[in-house]
């Protein structure tokens, strides 16, 4: 693909590419953002829509020139939703409504887009719709029309959301209990509504002074660690500070590793479940941990709550190794179903961060060791996020 940018007019052109001659000139905003291809002599209108959102991902000078004809707040409208940027385009340039509404809260917008509001509809009957309250937009696309939900998509644009977090994100703007807790917080992040998706029970509990510091990723896990232990979140729900989380969640690592010996994953038979074979070979002091009863010994010896996981080692999900030199150290490695690697967390005796040195020689046995490809190719892992380490 070649382009440049003229006279105000984008052109692109795939003709070296395809072998034959296919390109497509756009105008710039002031000239209406007319558009068309052309395959040889034949020159053909096209809208926004059919060209589609590559035009707004790609990383090309002259496209970047282009949107640059765009006025700033539909700049920034478009950044904030995370597809159907064609589309929304389209009805700002059509529709002073539109307009307006992408450059004032284009995450509702993109619900209307993605839930088909807008679609089969005429001109005459968009610029109704549009001239409609927010809140009874809102209230089209599934919400409550609440002037909270609002309130609630005008922030959140400015979080750039991923499409799977703004669907998440009007789920929870379903819930009214929710939605009051996030109008009367200061600021949103995409962690706290990661949070919530899965426990909106916080918000109506004590607990719903632990949001904040769950955000970080230190007490997450700690909180994670608890949620996998406990038989229901009653337990939890008196927990108002990050003091008395941490304690609730030794305690329940002391009751595991006392009791665990019962709790073995059994067969039909009544003899432990095998523990799936080792993914990564043994290496550098790290050995993996083949048995039931050696991972209730390393949650014993270790003093935290790697035997929680034991369901999902039995079941090959996870892989636990121990780490005897220069430190002792679990390490925990996901699995995935098409048999890819994922280091997921390296702690010492009671949850102590490894050192630096430790983790450099962790990660060097991870990349030498880690499963191929059919091809002999290294699958390379996406990492999970940064493990934390201590300084030596």
């Amino acid at each position: 693909m070649t382009s440049r940018f003229e006279g105000q007019t984008l052109t692109v052109d795939w003709s070296q590419a395809i072998g034959h001659e296919c390109s497509l000139e756009l105008k710039g905003w002031n000239d209406g953002l007319s558009a068309t291809v052309i395959r040889g002599a034949e020159i053909e209108p096209i809208s926004l829509t059919e060209i589609g959102d590559w035009l707004f991902e790609v990383d090309d000078l002259a496209v970047g020139r282009w949107k640059q004809t765009l006025p700033k707040q539909i700049q920034k409208g478009l950044d904030a939703i995370p597809s159907h940027r064609s589309k929304a385009i389209a009805l700002a340039t059509a529709h002073d409504k539109a307009f307006d509404l992408l450059a004032t809260n284009p995450l509702l917008v993109w619900l209307l887009i993605e839930r088909g509001v807008v679609d089969d509809q005429n001109s005459e009957q968009l610029n109704h719709l549009l001239c409609d309250k927010q809140a009874n937009l809102c209230a089209l696309v599934g919400l409550n029309g609440r002037k909270q939900e609002v309130k609630l998509l005008k922030r959140a644009s400015s979080l750039k959301l991923r499409k799977d977090e703004l669907e998440s994100f009007s789920e929870l703007l379903e819930v009214p209990a929710v939605c009051d807790y996030l109008s009367h917080q200061k600021t949103m992040s995409p962690a706290a509504l990661k949070l919530l998706r899965t426990n909106q029970w916080l918000v109506l509990s004590k607990a719903r002074a632990l949001i904040p510091s769950l955000c970080q990723p230190e007490f997450r896990r700690i909180f994670d660690d608890v949620l996998r232990m406990i038989e229901n979140v009653f337990q939890l729900q008196n927990c108002a500070t990050t003091a008395s989380l941490q304690r609730l969640h030794d305690n329940l690592v002391d009751e595991l590793n006392e009791s665990r010996g019962a709790k073995l994953i059994r067969d039909q038979m009544g003899n432990p479940k095998p523990i799936p074979p080792a993914p990564l070979q043994s290496a550098y002091s790290i050995e993996p941990i083949t048995e039931q009863i050696g991972l209730i010994k390393e949650g014993r010896e270790m003093r935290h709550c790697i035997a929680s996981h034991l369901f999902s080692v039995v079941s090959g999900d996870y892989a636990v190794y121990r780490m005897l030199e220069p430190e002792r150290l679990t390490i925990e490695i996901v699995m995935t179903a098409w048999g890819q690697c994922f280091l997921k967390e390296v702690r010492g005796k009671g949850n102590r961060l490894p050192n630096a040195t430790s983790m450099q020689i962790i990660e060097r046995w991870f990349l030498e060791f880690q499963p191929s490809t059919s091809d002999g190719l290294p699958m390379i892992p996406t990492p999970l996020e940064p493990l934390p380490r201590r300084a030596n």
